[in-house]
């Protein structure tokens, strides 16, 4: 699995990429804004997208439904991270157009499972 972790926190990513060393078959790489990710996606290829909601502009929700309204991503598993979890804000997260939303903190293992089985139900639709 090729994963793009987006995060504005560089602990945070630290932190993921130190995890992700461990998930067998996992490739991971890191992006500290929503820009730095979109241009990454650009060259790059990915099966899935793990990005924090809050961040500065263009934030989780802005990079995603770019993302959602560009055919070239239509394969790509989406997930938000996010302290939200009600409320308007998380309404705007879900509208979106990410495939599923996670609650910060998150446990590794739960996101790969996550992560797993939304690239298989890209691919589903893909084909």
């Amino acid at each position: 699995m090729r994963l793009l972790y987006v995060d504005d926190e560089e602990d945070i990513l630290q932190l993921a990429r130190i995890a992700m060393r461990f998930e067998e078959g996992v490739e991971v790489t890191l992006a500290l804004s929503g820009a730095q990710a979109l241009e990454i996606l650009e060259t790059q290829s990915f099966d899935a997208l793990v990005i924090d909601a809050m961040m500065p502009a263009p934030d989780g929700p802005q990079v995603v439904a770019q993302l959602r309204s560009d055919p070239r991503f239509e394969g790509l598993a989406i997930v938000l991270a996010s302290a939200m979890t009600h409320g308007p804000e998380h309404d705007r997260i879900v509208q979106a157009g990410a495939d599923r939303v996670i609650a910060k903190p998150f446990d590794l293992a739960t996101l790969r499972v996550m992560l797993d089985q939304l690239i298989l139900q890209r691919a589903g639709r893909a084909s």
